[in-house]
């Protein structure tokens, strides 16, 4: 009898702790969600290894968010799209972001020939970095915010450029 109670308390005790759990976690991604509707204030770095954030972005523009991994196929066709459609995509702030080593990220940089995008910044972070700022940790995943840093456009996985290019441009879409 004794150990009935023993194991009926000890179950009880570990449903209120996952419960607890689940409801912080619910808590915690409803937070970031909410601070990634603006474009955060992030802190990332380049090849070089230096700090980037927010501020270094130009003013007034459109800005794109690609989290990828070079070894994705889908984010291999959105390098390679990106490129395809460099002239549309002037008027906009270009960010790749990755956790891979430098030297993959910049393999992945010449191989796509990214460098052709003059506007274009390729960074690196840490996992938990992307996704203290803006949540989302599957690749590609595709921000899109307009000139007031207000994201209009989010999207989970491959976008065809259209898609892209619909909401950057004047007047463009919404969330």
């Amino acid at each position: 009898m004794k150990y009935k109670w023993l194991i009926i308390s000890i179950l009880l005790i570990l449903v209120v702790v996952l419960f607890a759990w689940a409801v912080q976690r619910s808590q915690a991604r409803k937070q970031v969600q909410a601070s990634r509707q603006s474009l955060p204030n992030f802190s990332f770095y380049d090849l070089d290894s230096l700090q980037v954030s927010r501020a270094s972005l130009a003013s007034g523009k459109p800005t794109l968010v690609i989290y990828f991994n070079s070894e994705c196929e889908h984010c291999q066709y959105e390098a390679t799209e990106l490129v395809k459609n460099a002239s549309k995509l002037e008027s906009a702030n270009i960010i790749l972001v990755s956790t891979e080593l430098i030297a993959k990220i910049k393999a992945f940089y010449q191989k796509y020939n990214l460098f052709k995008i003059k506007h274009l910044q390729i960074l690196k972070t840490t996992s938990q970095a992307f996704y203290d700022y803006f949540g989302e940790t599957g690749v590609p995943s595709i921000f899109i915010y307009n000139s007031d840093n207000q994201l209009i456009k989010h999207f989970k996985g491959e976008a065809k450029i259209e898609a892209i290019l619909s909401p950057l441009a004047p007047g463009g879409g919404t969330q």
